[in-house]
């Protein structure tokens, strides 16, 4: 792969001046044997920057140079200062932060005093960095360069052992001392070094979103902290999220709006198959329920909204970004603003989507001059619009998620450069999005650092670029250092300064962290290990701009890990005994690594066991199940354990675990005991939905649904029955519904599963990662995908099949027959034999709920959680 170089420090304008700490006769001796003239003076009204900086630079005095610093409001006589943050003194000695942008710093030193400060705004706690906004810092990010620079501190790794500061005898700075720094992008967000609190993993354990308590508040506290010494910050006023639903609801007032509108104005939200969709679908209601941008009441009613939020309660930033989920609106003033389609001959949204934010945002500076707004720029919207110029007071945030596979592909790289570009050439403001691994890659190690410079050389070529919002794992997880190497710590110091070299700054990490000896063998690991992931990911089919996620599973972990597996365990086994007599931090720094490859070790084995107990019958098939189970348990066991915090990221484990299974298990799965025997009739059914040939009533059947999720009783009744024919596969579904005046089913086969349906899979070749998937919905439409292993889901598949539905007071029944040649058989299958199966409904009326015949405890496409169906002689 080409390298990317970035340029050398000298030629960042923002650093006035860079001087050497290397020992002067006219240099201010700061401490020497353990001893200092110098105090700490700190207004007693400092911002909450200065007091915090104070702090470490005490702290850090007293580890470095083995002195105890005393810290003052003023100065005391017969003693030389270090004043940090604005204070008369510094006032007088004509050192302000006059000038700066946020988080800007000066140090200077005038008359052998030392000043240290910057452009600080308190917002509320200094330490939490959320998407929006955080507290200005210039004053303790003056700190951290001085100490960085003269005390030789570094932070690689969160925590106390994560620290880097060696003692020393002396300490000096020069006696000219004149450095004015500024960073070059204002939004510097790494979200797992931010926003950590232990409230907020709990919050998300009571709405069931995690399972295990994680981290705890200490942790917490030092990952946020961490951030802060990397000088991460968020100053671009930025609040962008999924949000129409806020400012005009369908269903019900919240508190942002106090009124719904989808009954009274149904024309308010999107047409759809000639119907209004004035309704929500999914957790949380956000998806679902798009607006109608192109009536012009729409756009009048939600500027009124935001209008009245902002005189009510003085806030100043909105979004403006449609509701997640797609389903936008099909009526023909609203297809007349869009210009072009995609590859897939789908309408390109952004200059409608666009159109309308211009619109809110007019009507709402009005009234409110001083508002800002933010909009993504993703899926439908991802491309730059070509006619429409955004309104200045907007923020675009554009969103590039699996970014490492888009990148990897040559095709999807050049239509992400190509936006990328766009969007800074024609717009103001944009702040980049990245979910940069989805929802964490299952906790494994992949450390991207040359794709991370590639992306920051680019963007630093426009000031339009504000920054990024690098999403590596999830709200549940601390810095998983074992997953993720020197990337977070490389990219905090490209986005502070991107005019410097990846590779210099990586073995600058690799060699501070972990110290001569360990440092370059985990540096060759996670570039081992990266470089077999980048080339099974470059293999995996990709298409167009949002497929990043088609690349990732099992078959791509299983082939890259597997394929370095040698090499990198022995990398992993040489690093630890390096530093087998070293000191602790070391000894700590490096586990964290080890802890990442235990764990692919471990998935590897999980995977191949669960496979092969899938695949054993007899007296071998318990004691394979065990192993399985065992490998499964101690895998997340590992990721759990509150020995690996900073090493491993388990909710992002968790996570991905239920969204793209590896096919390991960590229980017995439920289906291997549920059996359904499906007789042999000689006719086949007339395909109708009536279930009214007498071959139904002699079908095996089962209406043992349970909640997927947990297992509990399904609220409603939901039957299948099942025989096989010479024709083929004969299945129907019975589904009870006591609100059949509330039923939800899509009317294209598109947005199938946008409400009501049923889902059969079948497992039918030798392997448990390729199987069939056939769904109806009450309107009789239907849609069928093959699930082909490392060759991805098929999702124009077309089987030879029927299938019928219809609707009666009180539910509703789906009639299938599938061919057998599109089962991969020439006929029935002999007598006895077992396809592994499953029987899935997805209700949808003004209440929802996941049903299946084996509950899968996640998604549907589980085959090792699926149970048995055998076919009778």
């Amino acid at each position: 792969m080409k390298r990317f170089l970035l340029l050398p420090a000298a030629s960042f304008g923002l650093i006035h001046l860079a001087l050497s700490s290397s020992a002067r006769a006219d240099d201010l001796e700061i401490a020497r044997d353990g001893a200092s003239r110098y105090e700490i003076v700190v207004a007693a009204n400092a911002s909450q920057a200065a007091r915090e900086g104070a702090a470490e630079l005490r702290r850090l005095m007293r580890v470095v140079a083995g002195v105890e610093l005393s810290v003052a409001a003023d100065a005391t006589e017969g003693r030389r200062q270090i004043v940090v943050g604005a204070h008369p003194r510094a006032a007088a000695a004509g050192v302000s932060a006059a000038g700066l942008k946020a988080d800007g710093f000066r140090m200077r030193t005038v008359e052998g005093n030392v000043y240290l400060l910057g452009e600080d705004r308190d917002l509320g706690h200094f330490f939490w960095i959320n998407n929006n906004e955080s507290s200005h810092g210039g004053s303790y990010f003056a700190v951290i360069e001085f100490a960085e620079r003269f005390l030789g501190a570094r932070w690689y790794l969160p925590g106390p052992l994560g620290e880097e500061a060696p003692p020393r005898a002396r300490i000096a700075v020069p006696s000219n001392l004149d450095v004015t720094q500024e960073p070059r992008f204002a939004h510097r967000y790494l979200d797992v070094v931010t926003s950590k609190t232990h409230e907020s993993l709990k919050k998300l354990q009571t709405q069931g979103v995690v399972d295990g308590d994680y981290f705890d508040a200490a942790s917490a506290a030092e990952a946020t902290r961490w951030g802060r010494r990397l000088r991460l910050g968020n100053n671009s006023n930025l609040n962008v999220q999924h949000s129409w639903y806020w400012w005009v609801p369908a269903e019900k007032p919240n508190s942002w709006t106090p009124r719904a509108y989808g009954k009274e104005h149904p024309e308010y939200f999107a047409l759809r198959n000639g119907q209004r969709a004035a309704r929500y679908r999914g957790a949380g209601g956000a998806h679902g329920g798009q607006l109608c941008v192109s009536n012009p009441d729409v756009a009048r009613t939600y500027a009124e909204n935001v209008i009245a939020y902002a005189k009510r309660t003085k806030t100043r930033s909105f979004s403006l970004s449609a509701n997640d989920g797609g389903e936008h609106c099909e009526c023909a003033h609203c297809r007349a603003w869009d210009l072009e389609k995609d590859g897939n001959g789908e309408p390109i949204l952004t200059d409608r989507l666009m159109r309308f934010a211009n619109a809110v945002a007019e009507r709402v500076t009005v009234e409110v001059p001083d508002a800002t707004f933010g909009v993504y720029a993703y899926h439908e919207t991802r491309a730059p619009p070509r006619t429409v110029r955004l309104h200045p007071a907007i923020t675009v945030s554009d969103v590039y998620n699996y970014l490492p596979s888009l990148f990897l592909h040559p095709a999807s790289r050049a239509l992400m450069e190509a936006d990328l570009r766009g969007w800074r050439t024609q717009s103001e403001k944009v702040v980049l999005t990245s979910y940069y691994l989805g929802e964490g890659f299952w906790s494994l190690p992949w450390s991207t650092l040359e794709i991370q410079g590639w992306l920051m050389n680019l963007l630093r070529e426009y000031p339009s670029s504000l920054g990024v919002r690098m999403n590596y794992a999830g709200p549940g997880d601390l810095p998983p250092m074992g997953m993720l190497g020197a990337d977070p710590w490389v990219l905090s110091r490209l986005l502070w300064n991107p005019n410097q070299s990846v590779e210099a700054l990586a073995r600058e990490y690799y060699l501070g962290a972990f110290g001569p000896a360990a440092g370059p063998l985990l540096q060759e690991y996670f570039a081992t290990s990266g470089r077999a992931l980048a080339r099974e990911a470059a293999k995996r089919p990709l298409e167009g701009r949002h497929a990043g996620s088609s690349v990732f599973g099992a078959p791509m972990i299983e082939a890259a890990y597997s394929s370095v597996r040698e090499p990198c365990a022995s990398l992993i086994r040489r690093a630890t005994a390096a530093v087998s007599e070293r000191e602790e931090r070391y000894r700590w720094r490096v586990d964290r690594v080890a802890r990442g490859w235990r764990f692919v070790e471990l998935t590897l084995d999980a995977i191949e066991a669960a496979r092969t107990a899938g695949k054993t019958t007899g007296s071998g098939r318990k004691g394979a199940w065990e192993k399985a189970i065992r490998l499964g348990q101690e895998r997340r066991a590992l990721a759990a354990s509150p020995e690996s915090r900073f090493a491993l990221a388990p909710y992002s484990m968790d996570l991905m675990d239920k969204a793209v299974p590896l096919g390991l298990v960590t229980e017995m799965p439920i289906g291997g005991e549920l059996l359904l025997r499906a007789p042999r009739m000689d006719a086949a059914p007339v395909v109708d939905g009536r279930l009214d040939e007498p071959a139904w009533n002699r079908a095996a059947e089962s209406s043992s649904f349970r909640e997927n999720a947990r297992g509990g009783a399904a609220a409603v009744k939901t039957q299948v029955k099942i025989f096989a024919c010479a024709e083929g596969l004969a299945v129907a579904f019975e589904c009870e519904e006591p609100r059949m005046h509330a039923l939800k089913a899509a009317k294209d086969a598109a947005t199938l599963w946008s409400g009501d349906v049923v889902e059969l899979f079948l497992v039918t070749g030798g392997g448990m990662d390729s199987f069939s998937q056939f769904a109806v919905n009450p309107n009789g439409l239907a849609r069928a995908v093959a699930h082909r292993g490392d060759r991805g889901a098929d999702l124009d598949w077309k089987p030879a099949w029927k299938y019928a539905a219809r609707k009666s007071t009180d539910g509703w029944c789906a009639e299938i027959l599938i061919a057998w040649k599109s089962l991969g058989c020439d006929g029935p299958p002999p007598g006895e034999t077992v396809w592994p199966a499953d029987f899935f409904r997805e209700r949808s009326t003004d209440a929802q709920e996941l049903s299946g015949w084996s509950p899968t405890g996640g998604p549907f496409a589980l085959p090792l959680r699926f149970g048995r169906l055998q076919f009778s002689p």
